[in-house]
């Protein structure tokens, strides 16, 4: 039997929502104008969003505190500052100072852009730097890392239905956010569909069951407070 460790689901009709003609925001966690108690950062995880940018558009961001800021391209390409093209199966990692503003801009001509956006607080951040990572999903049924840093890792990976894992968290100390991309997971008898998320804390491993065919899954474990 699966020891039950605290948990939250968030599920991802209950996302705040931005939205106007050019842009779309569905925040998992606190995020611009929307604020509830339950979505305040979790661990060094200050931001979740996941959002959509019209053709030909631009959005200015500001960071509130010194960050690192990973955009994860979901569909379609990403402009970052007018310089940095990002494709899926890439990421880019921008180290972020406090106060610092930066541009998103869809390229596409007719073609909505689909990416994540999110920032770890960090006190590493010592000054702006922009780094592109590469990742494939030619492996499959495993989580593999594509950022790490003092405070975080940061895995995805790609499943067959059906395909069964086990994730060992380094220590008691942290937890785990989980987001499903696309289908559906059993995370410790709990289940999760596309965009829903999931925190963990006080546990050393995690099981999890992929429930559909090519389901992506990404976690971010993190420290927690003592």
């Amino acid at each position: 039997m699966l020891s039950q460790s605290p948990a939250q689901i968030y599920k991802a009709q209950s996302r705040g929502h931005e939205e106007d003609e050019t842009y779309r925001c569905l925040s998992t966690l606190n995020f611009g104008a929307y604020f509830e108690e339950s979505r305040r950062p979790f661990g060094a995880i200050t931001v979740f969003n996941d959002e959509t940018l019209a053709p030909k558009k631009v959005k200015t961001f500001s960071v509130d505190y010194a960050s690192e800021v990973l955009l994860i391209p979901l569909v379609g390409t990403i402009d970052f500052d007018n310089k940095n093209y990002i494709n899926t199966e890439e990421m880019l990692l921008f180290s972020a100072e406090k106060d610092t503003v930066f541009q998103l801009q869809n390229p596409f001509e007719t073609e909505l852009i689909n990416y994540l956006q999110i920032r770890l607080q960090s006190s590493k951040v010592i000054k702006n730097d922009v780094v592109k990572k590469h990742f494939s999903f030619s492996i499959r049924n495993e989580l593999f890392i594509i950022h790490e840093n003092e405070t975080t890792k940061v895995s995805i990976g790609i499943f067959d239905s059906r395909s069964e894992g086990l994730y060992h968290l380094d220590k008691n100390t942290k937890g785990a956010f989980v987001f499903v991309i696309h289908g559906a997971f059993e995370f410790q008898n709990r289940l999760l569909e596309s965009r829903d998320s999931l925190t963990l804390w006080e546990i050393a491993e995690i099981e999890y069951e992929s429930l559909t065919e090519n389901a992506i899954l990404l976690l971010l474990e993190t420290a927690l407070q003592e």
